[in-house]
């Protein structure tokens, strides 16, 4: 894969700090979030073709794909391709948002259908990953702002509740 774009994760941040739940083999590469275009494929590949856009899925080893460079060998499985309504960067940020408010809502939390979840900072409604998850697990989302505007732009984005909350 040509990589077009890099997102630094979390998952990153842990690695080049030695806390991930792996260790770091040194020299170690980086890079877990990225997108580019598909330059070959191997004989072994089923899904994917050249010409696809891809960004990376967190279903691989650190120790044995990163993504950070000009191109990257990545497997099929670890590849999705992604809606064309988004651009690259868009595309390599975008899973581990996701993951991490899937692990917090769903593993940590057992989020259910029909309970809430609160989104702080509620002007940042419409990109934030845990409205995502717990929408599509069925919850409600409550969305805490401080402005009408913003509790205008919330309703449309498709929030529950709205709490204006002033000081």
């Amino acid at each position: 894969m040509r990589v077009n774009a890099i997102a630094l994760s979390r998952t990153d941040i842990l690695w080049r700090e030695g806390a991930y739940f792996e260790e770091p083999v040194l020299p170690a590469r980086i890079g877990y979030d990225a997108a580019g275009v598909i330059e070959s494929v191997g004989p072994e590949v089923k899904i994917l073709k050249v010409g696809d856009q891809v960004s990376t899925f967190p279903a691989v080893s650190l120790l044995n794909y990163t993504a950070h460079g000009e191109a990257a060998i990545y497997p099929e499985n670890a590849l999705l391709v992604y809606p064309r309504n988004l651009n690259s960067r868009e595309a390599a940020s975008v899973t581990s948002g996701l993951f991490a408010a899937y692990f917090a809502l769903i593993e940590l939390a057992g989020l259910q259908p029909n309970q809430y979840v609160v989104i702080h900072s509620g002007q940042f409604f419409d990109g934030n990953r845990c409205d995502s998850a717990g929408q599509s697990m069925g919850a409600k989302i409550v969305a805490v702002t401080r402005s009408e505007e913003k509790g205008q732009h919330l309703d449309h984005c498709g929030a529950d509740h709205v709490v204006l909350c002033r000081h």
